[in-house]
């Protein structure tokens, strides 16, 4: 959860009403950050695999790209403000991508093996790796996260730092309680 934190409002700088594309939707980082978004007013598409789609629409994406079946390309068809990248990807088919960002939007991964584009003639910004802001600012850490959840919002995070506050008032009200120090997800549906 605070990776998707802060790739979406640290790195990323969403702001409600502003459109967000979460590339690779189906997997942890990707299921915290489509609820985050959601929950904070932004339009989500996510992509996503068949097995996942069904958990990502009721984490709340209102547009869903199947990667498997549809280039993205030829589906989003009015520019993202913030496009996020928490899956496998190729540099080439990443680099591709950031034509649907709009001028001066951002472009954030939380996936260190492929640098993260930008396009400075239109002012588009590659945010860094986002986990090294954690470190370099000494906010805290995240623990064991069960990297295997049926809902994108089950088993257990721990977190402690500045930014745990932030998370859950975001997170609040819709399924998550906080139980001391730790944020303890439960089923919604």
């Amino acid at each position: 959860a605070l990776t998707a934190y802060q790739a979406l409002f640290e790195a990323g700088e969403l702001k409600p009403g502003q459109r967000v594309l979460i590339n690779g939707a189906g997997g942890s980082v990707g299921g915290y950050a489509v609820q985050l978004a959601k929950r904070a007013g932004a339009h989500v598409i996510a992509t996503v695999s068949p097995r996942s789609a069904e958990a990502v629409t009721r984490a709340g994406a209102d547009e869903i790209v199947d990667y498997t079946t549809t280039s993205i390309l030829d589906v989003v068809t009015e520019p993202v403000d913030v496009l996020l990248n928490v899956g496998p990807i190729t540099e080439k088919d990443f680099k591709a991508l950031v034509p649907l960002v709009r001028d001066g939007g951002v472009v954030g991964s939380t996936t260190p093996m492929v640098p993260t584009p930008g396009d400075d003639e239109r002012g588009v910004r590659g945010a860094p790796w986002v986990a090294e802001h954690v470190q370099d600012r000494g906010a805290g850490r995240c623990g064991p996260v069960d990297h295997r959840p049926q809902h994108p919002f089950e088993g257990e995070i721990h977190c402690r730092g500045i930014l745990q506050e932030q998370i859950e008032e975001l997170l609040c009200g819709g399924g998550v309680e906080r139980i001391g120090c730790q944020l303890r997800a439960q089923r919604t549906d």
